[in-house]
């Protein structure tokens, strides 16, 4: 990386231009230089030298300093820019700083120059980073300000000190709230008011965390129009050194569909829930990646076993009854590695060791590649089904008992009477 510093000197006489040359060169060796001596020189070497730093005569006789300097100011504000000249009396010195000059040098006191030229340039930097940092930051507040005005999410900022306000509200309030952003800035106390009155407990002690922090809250607001949804906050805290809260920063979004769709969900599962139980039936799962098994809360009833209750997927074959162990081991070994879905009825020894009939139903479930990487099934108590074919069956075989003991009699008289 070049370290050249370019220094534009304008000054009619080349012996002066000289002495300037080497004062600098002392202080900084790898300067460059060009001397200039005419207006039309000094703004071509404005545009095409662009130097670093300008070095000017306070008068020449087509050109003078204040006029360079004007120029610079013009086309080049952040280039520093020393008056350098013969003589100059207390209020000349004084003019040329107020009209924008960085420093100036009397040429009987040469040798100030070099160190004039380091400050100079020293406080070029420094004024370059400020230039740099208030660009970041005009840059950063425009993207939030784009991003914050085309955000479906309310962004917000609440001050406290010196008196509590909404510094900031994003657009999306109108359509979130019903209130405008102007409607905010005008009463502190709406972002409070909109709070449902059984909610406000929770808002107000977030405002007593002592620390720094990022909360999260999920809170009913009410509407201009009377209406209530939910809504998901995430609000910054900002605190001073002493811990009094300074500000709020936030950011809320309407999950009033959310809400409502996981209060289907769980009246849904509830009454999924009440059918299986109804029904003696409940599900598992294997992952077959992890090797681990999960019952529901009904499976491990069926199987007397408590509440919370799963085995591990041997433990889980050795409830079946010794009979049926080689049959269920070999449905559950071809849904694993064919993919193959098996609905078996069998029976259980539950761990109060009774013999239960069960339908057990095993479904694969395979990665892209076809890999059966899970199995989700159900299980079902069918005892009494089994019990009522039973019924049934002993029922059947005693009513053909009764007709075949009724054919047996006829025939007999019938074979009486031809006797």
């Amino acid at each position: 990386m070049s370290t050249e510093i370019r220094i534009l000197i304008a000054e009619d006489l080349p012996s002066d231009a000289s002495l300037a040359e080497r004062e600098i060169l002392k202080v900084l060796p790898a300067a460059t230089f060009k001397r200039v001596e005419t207006k039309e020189a000094f703004i071509s070497a404005l545009e095409e030298y662009q130097p670093d730093l300008i070095v000017s005569d306070y008068q020449m006789p087509s050109f003078d300093g204040l006029t360079a300097l004007k120029i610079t100011l013009e086309k080049a504000p952040v280039t520093p820019f020393i008056i350098h000249t013969g003589s100059m009396n207390e209020d000349t010195a004084v003019a040329c700083m107020k009209a924008g000059a960085t420093d100036y040098v009397i040429k009987e006191h040469m040798k100030r120059l070099g160190p004039a030229v380091k400050n100079a340039l020293a406080n070029k930097k420094i004024k370059l980073a400020h230039i740099k940092a208030h660009r970041a930051l005009v840059e950063s507040e425009e993207r939030f300000r784009r991003l914050a005005e085309n955000a479906d999410d309310l962004i917000y900022r609440i001050d406290f000190v010196p008196e509590r306000r909404f510094s900031y509200v994003s657009p999306s309030a109108t359509r979130i709230t019903g209130y405008t952003p102007e409607e905010h800035y005008a009463d502190p106390d709406l972002g409070f008011k909109l709070v449902h009155p059984e909610d406000r407990k929770l808002l107000e002690s977030m405002q007593h965390t002592v620390h720094d922090s990022i909360m999260s809250l999920t809170l009913r607001w009410q509407k201009k129009d009377g209406t209530v949804i939910w809504t998901e906050q995430k609000n910054v805290l900002i605190h001073d050194e002493e811990g009094k809260l300074q500000a709020i920063e936030g950011i809320a979004r309407d999950i009033t569909e959310r809400k409502m769709a996981e209060a289907k969900l769980e009246k849904s599962e509830q009454m999924l829930t009440m059918a299986g139980k109804l029904a003696h039936l409940g599900g598992w799962s294997v992952d077959l990646i992890k090797n681990e098994m999960i019952w529901s809360d009904e499976v491990a009833a069926i199987h007397e076993m408590p509440a919370g209750f799963s085995p591990s997927v041997e433990e889980g074959i050795n409830y079946y009854a010794p009979e049926y162990r080689e049959r269920i081991t070999k449905v559950y070994t071809d849904c694993v590695k064919d993919g193959v879905p098996y609905d078996e009825e069998l029976q259980i020894i539950t761990g109060k060791g009774r013999r239960v009939w069960v339908r057990a139903i095993g479904v694969p479930i395979c990665d892209k590649s076809g890999k059966t990487v899970s199995i989700n099934g159900a299980f079902q108590d069918i005892s009494e089904r089994k019990s009522a074919e039973n019924a049934l069956r002993e029922s059947e075989l005693k009513f053909r008992h009764l007709v075949q003991g009724g054919k047996d009699i006829i025939a007999m008289y019938d074979k009486q009477g031809r006797v």
